[in-house]
């Protein structure tokens, strides 16, 4: 899926230089719905250790490598799965190391700040933005946050190439539950309420993400909250500012 490139909190982390290796790790396809089957291809002497990290917002114990087939000499097939998050498919052969994101349609409503690079969600420090994922190709996100106090506040944000966007908590908002409503071109996610107890507290830090080397980046993190989902709508919203 096509969409324009632009970071985010939500956006995976390149761990690894990949420049000189001398193989190169092929998915097909590049993405698709929740429970989609594809395909990893790996060429290699010699079988290489394949992984696949599910970009989740809760803990994971250690992923083990996946099995895969000789296709052809020195050809590695590995059928895959995805869930309802983006997959990270990660492949070692010989000590080179190239990785994949294939990108789930999930469209998701939940608080920030994120990990960097891994989409979970710190508990420990207090939300102070908010992070959509999988907007239709070539939409702007519209996210109205109002709260207590009759305090409203509307926002535009683009997405990046894998359709997702974060905007921040104003810097007005009141502290107390805010409510937040965002759409992107037909999509309607489900409003979801953050409780809003001001800027980040002193000396709260978020915790390291690990590199895909057999353990699952926050896998000693506790859980994030529940996100929201999206719905489709008949018509694009229309807000102001």
């Amino acid at each position: 899926m096509s969409r324009t490139p632009r970071t985010v909190a939500i956006t995976v982390v390149v761990f690894f230089a990949l420049a000189g290796t001398a193989y190169a790790l092929t998915v097909d396809p590049a993405g698709g719905p929740i429970g989609s089957h594809y395909t990893a291809v790996v060429p290699c002497s010699a079988e290489p250790t394949v992984r696949v990290y599910h970009l989740r917002a809760e803990p994971q114990a250690t992923v083990p490598s996946v099995e895969g087939t000789e296709s052809s000499p020195g050809t590695w097939a590995y059928d895959l799965q995805a869930g309802n998050v983006d997959d990270l498919v990660t492949s070692n052969c010989n000590g080179d190391t190239e990785q994949f994101r294939y990108d789930v349609d999930a469209p998701a409503l939940f608080p920030g700040p994120t990990v960097v690079g891994w989409g979970d969600w710190d508990p420990r420090r207090p939300a102070s933005s908010v992070i959509g994922t999988d907007c239709p190709d070539g939409t702007t996100a519209s996210v109205t946050i109002s709260g207590p106090g009759g305090f409203t506040d509307t926002e535009t944000a683009p997405i990046d190439q894998y359709g997702n966007w974060d905007v921040p908590i104003p810097a007005a908002a009141p502290t107390g539950d805010l409510t937040v409503d965002a759409t992107c071109g037909s999509l309607h996610f489900d409003a979801i309420t953050i409780r809003h107890i001001g800027p980040t507290s002193p000396g709260a830090t978020a915790p390291d993400a690990t590199t895909p080397d057999g353990s699952e980046p926050g896998s000693t993190q506790p859980g994030a909250p529940s996100s929201s989902p999206a719905t489709p709508v008949a018509a694009t919203p229309s807000y102001s500012g």
